[in-house]
């Protein structure tokens, strides 16, 4: 089964010590890089994805870990997003560049899959940075939402080349809307966390 990647979480209630954010804007990511790519390439797309949500009024931190080993992930704490080394599914002529995993625990886990992000980001000749931290900052917005529903900017279901053009400015944006909806669900999970 060499190659293959299989991940099977088992995650506790969420409890306040889970959920140590100070301000319900503030946003932990957690890494899991199972793609083997180099630091460089994950800090930069990280720093694409703080910018993102940023330019929304929110603080997001981040750190790499691993599944298993000297620097474990704390599952219970923050957002979760593994980097595969394995291909998504084609559909409709469009591939899929990640999933969030919504009915898993707390739904605070996304795939993101690092071949077709490449091969995405060479077919738009556009920065492989720039469309993984995209691509994780779609993967997060499903997650705090809680949903699997689209709408513009970073959460369309298919990028355009318009899209890949306000990536490349800087401008990718959230609509009003789901920042609203994000800020919801963000202080909703805070305020349950410090009642208990």
């Amino acid at each position: 089964m060499q190659g293959k990647l299989f991940v099977i979480l088992l995650l506790p209630a969420l409890t306040a010590s889970a959920y140590p954010l100070d301000q319900p804007e503030e946003i932990v990511v957690h890494i899991i890089n199972k793609a083997g790519l180099s630091e460089g390439l994950v800090k930069r797309s990280m720093n694409e994805v703080v910018d993102i949500y940023r330019l929304e009024g929110f603080t997001l931190t981040w750190s790499e870990c691993t599944a298993d080993g000297d620097n474990p992930c704390p599952w219970a704490t923050g957002y979760l997003v593994c980097i595969s080394p394995e291909r998504g599914t084609m559909k409709y002529d469009t591939v899929t560049l990640g999933y969030s995993m919504l009915t898993i625990g707390r739904g605070n886990h996304a795939v993101v899959m690092w071949p077709d992000v490449e091969e995405f980001a060479k077919r738009h000749i556009a920065s492989e940075s720039m469309i993984l931290g995209s691509t994780i900052a779609h993967e997060l917005g499903h997650m705090i939402t809680r949903s699997r529903k689209h709408d513009q900017g970073v959460m369309k279901s298919v990028w355009t080349g318009k899209d890949i053009y306000d990536m490349n400015q800087r401008r990718i944006r959230f609509s009003p809307d789901f920042v609203e909806v994000m800020k919801q669900q963000l202080t909703d999970l805070h305020t349950a966390a410090v009642k208990r």
